[in-house]
């Protein structure tokens, strides 16, 4: 037997999108946690979107440039030398409890900020191999020296 949650177990999310150029074409995601796409819509102005009756819980935004304004996020194409369509996620995740509509500003920036590779090693542990000798090596024994 198959039962739906009542509609007091959905919220709604209002997001008052704001574009930074109104000649370029936008596509708005909303994502659950685990960043699938739940909702995409086609931006090209300042509008609301209004996400009706979704499940209570924690969600993601995404919006993609999306530059020769397709309505998808294309990937590149390395022998034509295409760069993939750039991508920007909300900062914040946005929490939708239940029976509650939410509003919220979604401000597309005009570029998306540069993606930073975490350092693999912390500069504070990086060591000058030349001045401090590994401490897991063992000393040459005497009977191997010359």
């Amino acid at each position: 037997d198959f039962k739906l949650e009542s509609t007091d177990s959905y919220g709604t999310i209002t997001m008052n999108v704001q574009v930074p150029d109104t000649a370029k074409h936008y596509i708005v995601e909303l994502l659950n946690e685990k960043k699938s796409v739940i909702k995409s819509t086609p931006v090209i102005k300042n509008t609301p979107i209004k996400y009706l009756n979704y499940p209570a819980g924690k969600y993601l935004m995404r919006v993609i440039y999306d530059e020769n304004k397709n309505n998808i996020w294309d990937t590149g194409n390395i022998k034509l030398g295409e760069q993939p369509e750039k991508i920007w996620y909300l900062p914040s995740t946005i929490e939708l409890k239940a029976n509650w509509e939410r509003e919220d500003k979604l401000i597309i920036p005009l570029t998306p900020a540069p993606i930073k590779a975490k350092p693999i090693v912390p500069k504070s542990e990086v060591v000058d191999p030349i001045k401090t000798p590994p401490s897991r090596l063992r000393e040459v024994p005497e009977k191997l020296k010359n």
